[in-house]
């Protein structure tokens, strides 16, 4: 019971109450002090519920006289169900029918548990759902404006091989840190504490399983950074050196930050800034807790004119906020609410443009992303470059949802 309920109050405040999933899934599973195997059940549970709300709300209509007007716990609790009996095969359905019903009288009143009996009982007795005639949007549990966005770089199969994937368990991938910490030790240690390794390049580790990285002494320790390997791409285009002069745009949390400080060495100068407090707190976390000394964090909002950075860098990153699409498997809310870019766009254009005068001459800019729509990522780029003569295009990189682009300051 306690896996379930805790799954259900992750569920309700990632749709209901806009939280992140990212944060209240340790957030929830820390505070009920579940076991491995049932914070194993949760995650399963709570994860593929987000992944698949808008498909299994879409099969669950037949079975409910007005789904709007049920209350959103209960539409949670029978989505938990119903995810269950779908996607889980090894759960017996009477466990399914009773802990649901155990579920709805324990968090809604006694008389509710009566119905989600009889819409879970009832579904499974008619169930005959043919996804063939379903809408992809739906089928793959996105809003109409995500598959849109993702149309606009993806052809309809690559599209929907995507949306699969954002709907299947996903990679976690570490890097480490080499400056301070033996690679070779690193890797050892983590094994030994139960961690399934492979080791994918010279860059990125792929931690295979459930097993949270940051739950490891060598988190702990700042031996390593949780990154996935393609935000490492996106840091690898500035091609960094020791001594250079680097400015982090939109640093937070400090992941790319880190790990340009380590390809570095802990040489030179990084200006990290972010636009938030908060975030540019939880950079200094990190940072300090990778042991790197060569990096100074401001609050500061890029999309303004500092006088002081004009000229001032060997290399600047833009690592843009963004609908982070290409995200959307980790944090499957994107997709069950993305609607425009109209709003990020107009922070996108205004930092490139401002950012690009901080860059001395011969120096790199990098524009990232980690989304799935050309609006944010190439319509970018190509709109500046059409506007600046002092720029040159040099490469670019469009893989599995995270997009970046080099170019040069003549």
């Amino acid at each position: 019971m306690d896996s379930r309920h805790t799954a259900l109050n992750i569920v309700h405040d990632v749709i209901y109450k806009d939280k992140y999933s990212n944060m209240v899934l340790e957030s929830y599973m820390n505070k009920a002090k579940l076991s491995v195997e049932d914070r194993r059940l949760c995650m399963n549970i709570s994860m593929g519920v987000l992944r698949n709300s808008i498909y299994l709300e879409h099969i669950l209509k037949p079975y409910i006289k007005n789904i709007k007007k049920t209350s959103p716990l209960l539409l949670c609790i029978l989505k938990i169900g119903i995810y269950q009996f779908v996607f889980m095969d090894k759960i017996p359905q009477y466990a399914i029918v009773d802990e649901s019903c155990n579920l709805a009288k324990k968090v809604v009143s006694k008389n509710s548990a009566g119905f989600v009996n009889a819409v879970l009982r009832n579904f499974i007795r008619k169930n005959k759902v043919e996804d063939s005639n379903i809408e992809p949007h739906i089928l793959y549990s996105c809003t109409k404006e995500t598959y849109k966005a993702m149309r606009s770089l993806l052809s309809e199969e690559q599209c929907i091989e995507m949306l699969k994937k954002f709907n299947s368990p996903q990679d976690t991938y570490i890097s480490i840190n080499t400056h301070f910490h033996n690679k070779d030790e690193v890797i050892y240690n983590m094994q030994k504490q139960g961690f399934d390794i492979e080791i994918t390049d010279n860059t990125s580790i792929l931690v295979k399983g459930n097993s949270s990285p940051s739950s490891s002494n060598e988190y702990s320790k700042g031996a390593i950074i949780v990154q996935d390997e393609l935000a490492v791409q996106i840091a690898k285009l500035l091609n960094v050196q020791n001594n250079m002069t680097v400015l982090d745009a939109c640093a937070s949390p400090g992941g790319k930050t880190i790990y340009l400080a380590n390809t570095m060495e802990n040489t030179g100068n990084i200006t990290a800034c972010d636009i938030v407090q908060s975030r540019v707190s939880k950079t200094v976390e990190n940072i300090e807790r990778c042991g790197f000394t060569n990096i100074s964090c401001f609050v500061k909002d890029m999309t303004e004119y500092f006088p002081e950075y004009e000229n001032a860098f060997d290399r600047v990153l833009i690592d843009a906020p963004c609908s982070g699409l290409g995200v959307a498997g980790k944090r499957p809310e994107i997709k069950l609410k993305y609607k425009t870019s109209d709003s990020l766009t107009k922070t996108q254009k205004a930092l490139i443009k401002t950012c690009s005068r901080y860059v001395k001459k011969d120096g790199y800019l990098v524009y990232g992303t980690c989304t799935i729509n050309r609006q944010e990522n190439q319509d970018i780029v190509e709109g500046f470059l059409s506007e600046n003569n002092e720029y040159g295009f040099e490469e670019d990189f469009f893989d599995q949802g995270f997009y970046a682009a080099r170019l040069i300051r003549k």
